[in-house]
């Protein structure tokens, strides 16, 4: 194990408290901010959003601050459970670099030397390595690296760990400072008397507190935040990774019946970086409103103690006595619905993504489903909603209750739309030029996945045979009769389970090919006219098909080996 040697941290406080004069008022002040980022609930490797709500634990605060700043002998044991709520406003950064450093980036080296005094490193320790761990521990991102500058500083080491009192003792030397009550060293060449993990007192966390300048980069409280305020996150590109910020927002991926779409949506999913967890999908039908959509007033059941009873209400899932003691009644409540339910999981968690997956979504009237949310699907460039719109009173006092004060709300960049469409559907509702210009296309050909089953067999008149070279020779056949690929077979339009069923074949595909494919000319394809004798033609072991020819499904030696 090796440590950071005397020499090299004393040499690393010397450098920055003789950095500049212009920034000797505030250095201390901008430690004890990164003291506070270090403590707060993100995981390494993570960076401040802005707008959201950090919590870090006082008493972990204190002993950070304690371990680096204090070095008398009687330090104070900090145990409060108090837990301080913080918020970093838009462009904090820029406002730390010009209020607290004077527009002056300190050496990342001397920062991380001085960061890390304490600890222990692997034998093969480097200036590199120091910083690097340095970011991860601190959470400085991209946005947090114009604090600093890149500068070269031969680092010495020692087998033993940090003698803090040596440390002192250079320090006095160097301040002509020889007071032993004053143990708590600053930047601005004194000692104070208060012990640096007194958050309240204390020279590095107190002043933060107050301050209207402070405010522009820093709102810190020992209560929620967000319950007193209307604070909504606001998002920036950094927000998300490289290959996310790419994606279109709102994307509705088309074909014919098939094709996989569901499929190819997933897989695009989460290959992207969703998670399973973070992706409600939903299908629309022709019954599908608004309020099942966002959300509305809904009766459920709640129940009441009767003869001896107290007054209270309890819900169904919390009745915890015989139900002939209890005496049911209806209560309305707001019952949201997946859209509010995404919106809300988006805006509450700014550092993961989030996907509303709406399959079928042309099978509904969607100008009457969406409603006003129509006017969030305008994005801008990084992915927010173009425009804000204001939700009916029942809907604010539901996203009051999610911690989500405010009248007017957007959709945040955080927040996918997909959707899949199958226009070959019977009856479904035709999408307006309005909407669809909100929308992403991707057209997903009837060919488009057919390496996925080129294995795969079917049984057809109890003979098996290649389902690829069967579905090309019958789309072949349909294109000959102007019939438009929307209505061709794609290569998912039956799953593996059922090419091996008989009654699958009959009652599904053939009923497909007649009823909606050539339903006006069934003997264009079909020997027989009416579906009753296309199935006895089929059992009877007849030919069903005008011009499609079994030997051209054969399973050839050259065929992948079949599932």
């Amino acid at each position: 194990m090796k440590y950071i040697s005397i020499d090299s941290v004393f040499s690393s406080w010397k450098s920055l408290i003789e950095h500049g004069q212009q920034t000797k008022a505030s250095l201390t002040k901008f430690f004890g901010l990164l003291e506070l980022i270090k403590n707060s609930n993100l995981i390494v490797d993570q960076t401040i959003t802005a707008n959201q709500q950090y919590e870090v634990k006082s008493s972990a605060l204190s002993n950070s601050l304690q371990d680096l700043y204090y070095f008398g002998t009687t330090g104070k044991s900090f145990n409060s459970q108090e837990v301080l709520r913080v918020i970093f406003p838009t462009n904090w950064q820029e406002n730390v670099l010009k209020s607290l450093l004077k527009n002056t980036p300190l050496p990342i080296i001397d920062v991380a030397i001085l960061c890390q005094q304490n600890y222990g490193y692997a034998d093969d320790l480097t200036g590199e390595h120091i910083v690097n761990t340095f970011k991860n521990v601190y959470h400085i991102g991209d946005e947090e690296e114009i604090f600093f500058s890149d500068e070269n500083k031969e680092i010495t080491f020692s087998d033993e760990q940090l003698d803090r009192k040596a440390l002192f003792s250079l320090f006095k030397d160097y301040i002509n400072k020889f007071d032993a009550e004053k143990t708590t060293i600053g930047f601005t060449k004194e000692f104070f008397s208060k012990q640096a993990g007194e958050l309240t007192a204390g020279p590095f966390i107190q002043p933060l507190y107050a301050g209207q300048d402070n405010l522009k980069f820093l709102l810190i409280a020992n209560f929620d935040i967000k319950q007193a305020y209307n604070i909504n996150p606001s998002f920036s590109k950094k927000t998300l990774s490289s290959n996310l910020k790419q994606l279109p927002r709102n994307k509705i991926i088309y074909g014919a019946p098939g094709t996989g779409k569901s499929f190819i949506l997933r897989e695009q999913a989460l290959e992207s970086g969703f998670i399973e967890e973070n992706i409600i999908r939903i299908t629309f039908h022709p019954s599908y409103t608004y309020q099942i959509f966002v959300g509305s007033y809904k009766p459920t059941p709640v129940y009441k103690r009767n003869a001896k009873g107290d007054d209270k209400f309890y819900a169904s899932n919390k009745v915890d006595e015989a139900v002939d003691q209890m005496e049911p009644l209806i209560d309305y409540t707001f019952v949201p619905g997946p859209f509010i339910n995404s919106l809300v999981n988006a805006l509450r968690n700014p550092n993961e993504v989030f996907m509303l997956v709406i399959e079928e979504i042309n099978r509904a009237n969607v100008a009457a489903v969406f409603g006003d949310v129509f006017q969030l699907l305008d994005r801008n460039e990084i992915g927010d909603s173009e425009y804000d719109i204001e939700f009916n009173q029942d809907i604010r006092n539901y996203l009051t209750s999610q911690f989500l004060t405010g009248t007017k709300f957007k959709i945040p960049n955080n927040l996918f739309i997909w959707a899949t469409m199958n226009s070959a559907d019977q009856g479904v509702m035709p999408l307006d030029s309005a909407f669809k210009r909100r929308w992403s296309f991707d057209f997903l050909s009837i060919d488009a996945k057919q390496d996925d089953v080129k294995s795969r067999t079917f049984y057809f008149q109890k003979k098996q045979y290649s389902w690829n070279k069967f579905r090309n020779d019958l789309n072949n056949n349909l294109k000959l009769l102007s019939i438009p690929e929307d209505k061709l077979i794609g290569p998912f339009f039956l799953n593996q389970k059922e090419l091996q069923e008989d009654s699958v074949i009959k009652n599904k595909l053939l009923l497909y090919l007649r009823d909606d494919v050539v339903r006006h000319n069934p003997e264009s394809l079909f020997m027989k006219s009416t579906f009753s004798d296309i199935v006895k033609a089929y059992d009877s072991s007849e030919l069903v098909f005008q011009n499609l020819k079994s030997e051209n499904w054969e399973i050839s030696d050259f065929d992948d080996e079949v599932e």
